[in-house]
């Protein structure tokens, strides 16, 4: 129940700008694969998946006119664009459960050299967790259509982040998001059905189907034998024989001429049948 509710909220943050839609489950996925990749132990797989799902939950406190803004940001739009770390961090703070999912939300646009922020950390004072979602926001970002750039193209994409090397982030991480690439595991604006795993206990163990030889044989009891069938109906009586009486003979007396009908019951001759076509 509270990771559905950590996936709705994601979700709600994504819905605020159709062009980021799914979004933060690419950039979770990306995440997972890349510590993966890294061979990280598998509970830190799965933190820095939930960081990354978790990334821009401070994107609930910025303008709507700011996140779908077309063109370049003003001065003063970057610097509040740039407090959503902070506000996310300062979001989740209150879940005991995201404690150690925290310094990948709030970290993860600091650079390697010192440029980023929002606190300046440079080297080995940014967490791994911030500098692997790091390099897979930047991969969503660059491949996807925002309202101020269109996605790129692949080849491009990998040399340009490259070129970030030492200066946004750090050499092993991008070449596991590359291997990535490579081996299939990643592509693209892909389609990321779930990023959350299901643990086994949480689900329900199935009976074992018990052989056809161990069913007992069912019993008839006296109420439920099957009654005898009605028996068959009678044959119906023959029909009655026909009796011939003799009719007797007409008299040769002259006939009288048969009065109209209509001049006794006041109904007229039989209409003419008419053509309805």
């Amino acid at each position: 129940m509270f990771m559905g509710a950590v996936t709705s909220l994601a979700a709600a943050i994504d819905a605020k700008d159709p062009y980021t839609a799914g979004h933060s489950e690419r950039v979770a996925h990306y995440s997972a694969t890349i510590a993966t990749i890294m061979k990280l132990p598998e509970e830190e797989v799965e933190t820095i998946r939930i960081a990354a799902l978790m990334h821009d939950v401070g994107k609930i406190g910025i303008q709507d006119s700011i996140l779908g803004k077309a063109g370049p940001l003003t001065d003063e739009e970057f610097e509040i664009m740039k407090t959503h770390p902070t506000k996310g961090a300062a979001i989740m703070e209150h879940v005991p459960q995201l404690k150690s999912m925290i310094p990948g939300m709030k970290y993860h646009h600091e650079n390697v050299d010192g440029t980023g922020y929002p606190e300046g950390l440079q080297g080995d004072e940014i967490p791994l967790t911030a500098k692997i979602v790091s390099v897979a926001d930047t991969f969503d970002a660059m491949t996807t259509n925002r309202p101020y750039q269109k996605a790129m193209e692949i080849t491009y994409v990998f040399t340009r982040m490259r070129s970030f090397i030492g200066k946004k982030f750090e050499a092993h991480i991008v070449e596991a998001l590359i291997t990535a690439y490579e081996e299939g595991l990643i592509r693209p604006n892909m389609q990321v059905e779930s990023v959350l795993k299901v643990s086994p206990a949480a689900v329900a163990p199935k009976a074992p189907a018990r052989p056809a030889a161990e069913l007992p044989a069912p019993t008839l009891t006296p109420s439920a034998v099957p009654p005898p069938p009605p028996p068959p109906p009678a044959p119906p009586p023959p029909p009655p024989t026909a009796v011939r009486t003799e009719l007797p003979v007409p008299s040769l007396a002259p006939r009288r001429p048969q009065a109209r009908l209509e001049e006794h019951t006041g109904v007229g001759p039989a209409p003419a049948l008419v053509d309805r076509r």
